[in-house]
Parts: structure tokens; C-alpha cells; sequence
């Protein structure tokens, strides 16, 4: 009997343990906005660069307001977090901890004490949440200076060993020492402004936008000695050096267990968006220029390197790595590319060529002009044979991201004329990882990355790296990835069609974690109604991309839109007439690639790539002639969300 009753009693506890009622009657995250379930904000970029994203913006702060029911008077303990729930794992995922979420700036703040049964407060979203110290560095950094460039390349000259190692880079690259010397000074400046120090450099890991949710945890002082102080303050790591998501430890691990813990869950949410605002000029960044020659146009309004441009200009000039050790074999020939015929282009075999590659501009801030609501990206026309290049042209963001839907409204040139034949342009729109400090490692590898370099048989693998890629190619090719492939279609004729190629990339350096490579390197996969079939030259190979093809007529559309979908699992590639009509035109899961996790930047090019880069060679670089007139594309809108 007496064991009858105590199973009861134990079964009763249980029960009650389970069902306890929630003292939490009602919790509104953003009362300004007490009525709207989601609540939509725009995020302010102003000072995204140097600064990082806040919401709100400007210093401001949004207040909350929780009603607690507590009859008996107890002492109550309360705290307030959020997290992204667009872009990230399940809460009880072994990754929730890389998830962003966050509580009071001030980590150190914990829980605070219930003045009274109603409770208003306040807090922030703001980058690197945790106040994790690996994103901490130096003081923000004035501009760099041709000074600053002779004393960093000082210690150079006085270590002859160190001399020897930049005389023989010089020779790999096929660079001047004058111009090597330059790039080394580059390099050690940039290192040296990333490297440690006290500062909180909360840009370094911004706060992701999409969907906000709110959780407030109340608990009295016998429940408050059990959280753990990683719990409380999610600065502090578990023993193995692991963060705590406090929603997974609150609503699915030990914390739900504690009696005398409550918490409630928001109904009310919060969704962010980003809008790049191209007004505030393009800013012509002298540490990432590869010449040593680094002269300004000056005749172009809201480009260059003036203070307020390096403060608060949102996107600068790329420059392109040429790799020096391909050419060209290109005709010396300059034409209008509009009237080049296929039989003139195919001519162009039986006349001479010099060996070339590309170029990017030897006078930064002359091919990117800022107008009323877009920026323009200029492939400069030629005049002169003697002096004719192929310059490619984009700009970069300078404020990164990690996860989000990337769309762009962009109108690029064409890359086929009236007779179907290609200009030489490759245009694209992409993601690049932000920095090669180590705040910006991705996730380490069991398997390896390959490392990431110009030469392709590379097949030395690391476990950690800081590159990643993600692209959206636009160039003319086949749908198909080898010669006897194409031959087997014999209606297909892609060098008599008004189709390019939009090719769907990620770069993950053949990390094989998940065991896909040792499965296929050529295979098919079907999503949202459509097939993709994606390659891999060989399992050492760093990129895996998918090929479709698409009419060159979006191009004579006053503008189009171009979207990378990149989340923890997946990225799915769309473009579309408009934001409601975007259609899926590229999909890759973890299952059979590796997703990046670190913050990137995104980018607009138009450049001349190699034709060897996309086999099977329709048309060649090299028998195009040099452009006469300008290349031209705009963009109009970057927004993230």
C-alpha cells in the first residue's frame, strides 16, 4: 500500500511538474508597435561599415513590457532574448549554438529582479551579441597612406630572406618587385589593422535579417541558482568551450525541467530588411588596388576616397585577380561588337594575335559612376589599337552578411547581339567572404578544404579557411558539360541560339564531410518542378555549379531581378521581371555540398573571363575583337531580407 501511494504521489508531482502553470500572463517585445504581430523595420546602413547594423537604429532602443501573475510575493528574476529564426538550425540542432541570438548588449547584465508585476524594459539587436572576443580588434583605422605603405615595406628590405621570398613571388606572379612589394606592404597593413585588441567590433559578426522571436524567462531565486552562468550570461562558454542557446536549453533541454522557471514565447515577431543606399557614393579603396600606381579620376562625382566616402559610402570599386600565368590570343582588331556577324567572327581564326590577358583599370574611379538612384559599371570602349584593353569593372559592398535573400535590380548589358554572338562579357552577381582574419574562419572540416590558390591540380586539404563563394555566372556556353555530351543532342546548336548560360556556384573546396563526392561528381537533382544537373571536374575540384539556360533578351529589359537565397542548409538561386514573379534557377542542399557559414559580401561584376573557364569553348575570347563602344550595366537596388 505505502508503495502504492508513493508511485502516486511521484506520477502527481510528474504531473504537476508538467503542467505547471506559466505566472507569465503577457509579453509584448515592441510595444510601440503593440497591435501589429509582425512588426517590419528597415535597417538603417549608415554606419554599417565601420559601426555594424542596429535595430533600431541610431542609439535607439526598443521597449518591452511583461505581466506577471505572483499572488504569493516571491522574489522573481526576469531576462529578455531573441534570435533569428529565418537563418538559422532548430533549436535542438547539435549547430543551434552558430545560430545569432542574444539578450542585453551588456552581457554581464543577467537576470534582473521584478520590481513589481509589471515590468518595462528595454534592449537592442546589435552585432556580435555574445560579445565574443574573437571579434574584438583594433581601433577603427584612418585611411591607408602612401607613408604608411614605405614603412611597412621597410622591414622587407632590412630581412634578406624575407626580399628573397617577394623576389621570387614576384617572378610566379609575373609582377615588377616594385608592384610585389607594393601588394606584401598591402597585406602586412590589412593583417595588422585585423590583428588584437580591446575593441568590440560588433560589424565583424552583423545581425542577420529576416524574422525575429522574442522570449522572456522568469524565475524565482531557488530556480535562479540552478541556470547555469553561461545560460545567464551568454558571453561564457560550457566546459568544452561550447555556447549555450538559452531557447534550446529553455524550451527543449534541462532549463524547461527546473521548477520555478517560466517563459513564454512572443506572438509578436520582428522582421528585418537591409536597403543599400547607392546614393551615398562608391569609395576607391587603396588597399585592395593590386598596382602600385594609384591615381583617382577626379571628374567623378560621389567616387573616390574623400573622408566621407571612406566613412559612409556603402559600396567600393572591386578589382579583379587576373591570373597572369592564362592569356588570350587576341586579335588586334576594335569594332562595334552590336554588328559582329558569325561569319566575321569565325574569320577572325586567319587573323594574327598577341598574347593578352585582362585588365582592370589602371585609373580607379573612371568606370563606376553614381547617378540618380543606380550606379553604373563601365567596360570602357577602345580608340586607340596600340592601347586597347578588356577591362572588367564591378563594385563590392563594404558592409557583410551572413545568410539572407540577396536581390539585386540590375540591368546588365547584353551578352549576345542581333546576330548571337557573344560580346566576351561574363556578367555576375555574388558573395565573397569578407576577410581572411581568423573572425571570419568558416566552420572547420574533418575532411578538408582544398586549398584555395590559382592552381587548379591543387590538392592539399586544411581544416580550417576563410574563403567562400557563392555566384551567379552569366556567360555564353553550353548547357552541356563536355564535348561528346553535346554532340549526343543533335537538335542542339548553342552557338546559333539567343541563349547564355546562367550558372549556379558554390564553392565549398571539395569539403566531403558529408560523403557526397565519394558518390557522384556528375548527377542530377530535382527541386520546386525542375531538374538541375550540377558537376564537379574532379573530387579535388573547389567548386560545385549547376547550368541553365536563359534567354539573352531578359538583358534588353529595362532592368531585371537576380536573387541568392543563401540559408544554414540550402541556397537557391531565382531571377525574375519583378520581386512577385521570381522563378528557381539553381538549388544546392548540405546533402551534397557544403554550406559557408561565415559573413560575406556581395558583389557586381562584368568582366572578360578566360573561355577555358566554361568548356565546351563556344565562342573564343581572343576572336572577339575589342570592344568600340562602352559596355554598360546599372544597378538600381541591393536589398537583403
Amino acid at each position: 500500500m505505502k508503495k502504492i501511494f508513493l508511485l502516486v504521489a511521484l506520477c502527481l508531482a510528474v504531473f504537476c511538474s508538467c503542467n505547471k502553470k506559466n505566472i507569465i500572463l503577457e509579453f509584448t517585445p515592441i510595444t510601440e508597435h503593440s497591435n501589429t504581430e509582425i512588426v517590419e523595420y528597415e535597417v538603417n546602413l549608415e554606419n554599417g561599415v565601420f559601426s555594424g547594423l542596429e535595430l533600431p537604429s541610431n542609439d535607439s532602443v526598443f521597449t518591452f513590457s511583461v505581466s506577471i501573475d505572483n499572488p504569493n510575493n516571491k522574489k522573481l528574476y526576469y531576462k529578455i532574448y531573441y534570435k533569428n529564426t529565418s537563418y538559422a538550425f532548430e533549436d535542438n540542432h547539435p549547430l543551434s549554438h552558430e545560430n545569432f541570438y542574444g539578450s542585453w548588449e551588456n552581457t554581464s547584465t543577467t537576470f534582473k529582479e521584478c520590481k513589481s508585476q509589471k515590468i518595462s524594459d528595454t534592449f537592442r539587436i546589435v552585432g556580435n551579441p555574445r560579445n565574443e572576443k574573437k571579434y574584438f580588434g583594433k581601433e577603427f583605422p584612418e585611411k591607408i597612406t602612401p607613408k604608411d605603405i614605405k614603412n611597412a615595406q621597410k622591414p622587407i628590405f632590412n630581412n634578406p630572406e624575407w626580399l628573397a621570398s617577394v623576389e621570387q613571388k614576384a617572378k610566379e606572379n609575373q609582377r615588377t618587385l616594385e608592384e610585389q612589394l607594393y601588394c606584401e606592404a598591402l597585406w602586412l597593413i590589412k593583417a595588422n589593422r585585423e590583428g588584437e585588441g580591446d575593441e568590440n567590433h560588433r560589424e565583424r559578426r552583423n545581425p542577420r535579417m529576416g524574422i525575429y522571436e522574442f522570449m522572456i524567462v522568469v524565475c524565482d531565486s531557488t530556480a535562479l541558482e540552478e541556470i547555469p552562468d553561461y545560460v545567464k550570461d551568454i558571453s561564457l562558454t560550457k566546459e568544452d568551450g561550447t555556447f549555450e542557446n538559452p531557447f534550446n536549453y529553455f524550451l527543449y533541454g534541462k532549463g524547461k525541467k527546473i521548477n520555478g522557471v517560466y517563459t513564454l514565447v512572443a506572438k509578436q515577431r520582428l522582421k528585418a530588411k537591409a536597403r543599400f543606399d547607392l546614393s551615398k557614393g562608391v569609395y576607391v579603396n587603396r588597399e585592395n588596388f593590386p598596382g602600385s600606381s594609384f591615381n583617382i579620376y577626379k571628374d567623378n562625382s560621389k567616387v573616390g576616397d574623400d573622408d566621407s566616402l571612406y566613412l559612409y559610402a556603402q559600396f567600393e570599386e572591386y578589382y579583379h585577380s587576373i591570373n597572369t600565368n592564362r592569356w588570350i590570343d587576341q586579335i588586334e582588331s576594335i569594332e562595334d561588337l552590336n554588328e559582329l556577324s558569325l561569319d566575321k567572327y569565325k574569320k577572325n581564326k586567319l587573323i594574327q594575335k598577341r598574347k593578352v590577358h585582362p585588365f582592370i583599370t589602371d585609373y580607379p574611379g573612371k568606370n563606376i559612376k553614381v547617378g540618380k538612384g543606380f550606379i553604373e559599371m563601365i567596360n570602357p570602349g577602345n580608340k586607340d589599337l596600340a592601347d586597347a584593353k578588356k577591362v572588367s569593372t564591378g563594385i563590392r559592398s563594404r558592409i557583410g552578411f551572413t545568410y539572407g535573400k540577396f536581390r539585386a535590380k540590375v540591368k546588365f548589358p547584353p551578352l549576345l547581339n542581333k546576330y548571337k554572338v557573344w560580346n566576351g562579357l561574363t556578367n555576375a552577381f555574388w558573395l565573397i567572404y569578407q576577410s581572411d582574419s581568423p573572425w571570419n574562419e568558416r566552420r572547420g572540416s574533418k575532411t578538408g578544404f582544398v586549398k584555395n590558390n590559382y592552381n587548379e591540380q591543387e590538392s592539399e586539404r586544411v581544416n580550417k579557411t576563410n574563403y567562400s563563394e557563392i555566384d551567379i555566372e552569366m556567360v555564353k556556353t553550353s548547357k552541356y558539360w563536355g564535348v561528346e555530351e553535346e554532340k549526343s543532342d543533335k537538335n542542339y546548336n548553342p552557338q546559333n541560339n539567343n541563349n547564355f548560360i546562367f550558372a549556379a556556384t558554390n564553392w565549398d573546396l571539395a569539403c566531403n564531410d558529408n560523403g557526397f563526392i565519394d558518390k557522384a561528381l556528375h548527377f542530377s537533382k530535382k527541386y520546386d518542378k525542375n531538374t538541375f544537373t550540377y558537376h564537379r571536374w574532379d573530387r579535388n575540384y573547389r567548386a560545385l555549379t549547376s547550368r541553365v539556360e536563359v534567354s539573352n533578351d531578359i538583358f534588353l529589359a529595362p532592368y531585371y531581378y537576380y536573387e541568392i537565397e543563401w540559408t544554414p542548409t540550402e541556397i537557391i538561386w531565382r531571377i525574375g521581371p519583378d520581386e512577385k514573379h521570381m522563378q528557381v534557377v539553381g538549388y544546392m542542399n548540405e546533402t551534397f555540398t557544403t554550406i559557408p557559414n561565415n559573413q560575406m559580401l556581395p558583389i557586381f561584376t562584368q568582366e572578360f573571363h578566360y573561355s577555358e573557364f566554361w568548356p565546351p569553348i563556344i565562342f573564343e575570347q581572343g576572336l572577339i575583337p575589342y570592344s568600340k563602344e562602352d559596355l554598360t550595366g546599372r544597378i538600381y537596388e541591393l536589398t537583403i531580407e
